[in-house]
């Protein structure tokens, strides 16, 4: 069982690392569902002034604790009204785009990994039936993951779309190669 797990996190995580590759470098999604700013250098320039550190912003921010009742009806109206900015910001270079690609292909190998083991765990099933698990634990994260950010945070339909799309073609073929080896 260890060999199929450990093989199933390398073929699995290097599909989809692939997968990744000619998704975000061959298709044109990413020109459908990302925007530019019209003036980038005013809202890096804003950016940079408030913001203090790397981390996750939100706009507008609210503050729930030790507000008065008018208080939290005033801070929601705000909210309501937009715009709503989700923002993760990185404050200085970033890693090596090496680093970041070897740290992609493990988390590819790791998600992998973690199928093969509820693959191998599952009751006996066809090989479509395998195929379609896999899907299933995609449509799931992508599901729990993606539709909260599209519900709360604004995530464009469009910008949830493609992620689905990439999520599940991706265990796909993936999950056409783990319910091989899963047998």
């Amino acid at each position: 069982m260890a060999k199929k797990l450990i093989l199933g996190a390398v073929l699995g995580g290097l599909i989809l690392f692939v997968w990744g590759a000619i998704s975000h470098m061959l298709l044109p999604v990413s020109n459908y569902v990302l925007f530019p700013f019209t003036n980038e250098e005013a809202v890096k320039q804003a950016v940079l002034a408030n913001v203090p550190r790397s981390g996750v912003y939100f706009l507008p921010y609210v503050e729930g604790e030790g507000m008065t009742e008018a208080e939290q009806e005033a801070a929601m109206e705000k909210a309501m009204q937009g715009p709503v900015v989700f923002a993760s910001i990185r404050v200085g270079r970033a890693q090596s785009f090496g680093v970041l690609l070897v740290n992609q292909l493990l988390i590819e190998m790791l998600g992998a990994l973690i199928a093969t083991a509820l693959l191998l765990n599952a009751r006996p099933m066809s090989y479509g039936r395998r195929v379609l698990f896999v899907v299933g634990i995609a449509l799931a994260v992508g599901v729990a993951g993606s539709l909260p950010e599209w519900n709360w945070y604004s995530f464009s339909t469009g910008y949830t779309l493609a992620e689905f799309f990439d999520l599940i073609v991706g265990w796909a073929l993936a999950g056409l190669a783990l319910a091989h080896l899963a047998r």
